[in-house]
C-alpha cells in the first residue's frame, strides 16, 4: 500500500516591502506603587492604653479580692 507524501509546510513568503524597525520599544514596565501615607503620630490615648488596661484589669482584682473577704467574714 503505497503512502501518501506529506505536504511540507510552505514558509509565508517574505514581502520586500516590509522590513522588521531598526530599534525595539523599551519592555513596559508595571506602574510604580503609591508611597505609602506616613503613619500619624499616636494620641496620647493609644500610647498610653496598654498601660490603662492593664491598670484597670489589676483595680477589678482588688475590688473582687475586697468583695470576696468582706461576704466571706460576714
Amino acid at each position: 500500500m503505497p503512502v501518501a507524501p506529506v505536504p511540507q509546510a510552505a514558509a509565508p513568503p517574505q514581502s520586500a516591502a516590509f522590513k522588521p524597525p531598526a530599534f525595539a520599544f523599551p519592555p513596559q514596565q508595571p506602574p510604580a506603587a503609591a508611597p505609602a501615607p506616613p503613619a500619624a503620630p499616636q494620641s496620647k490615648l493609644q500610647q498610653y492604653l496598654p498601660l490603662i488596661l492593664i491598670l484597670n484589669v489589676f483595680v477589678l482584682l482588688v475590688i473582687l479580692l475586697i468583695l470576696f473577704f468582706v461576704i466571706r467574714h460576714k
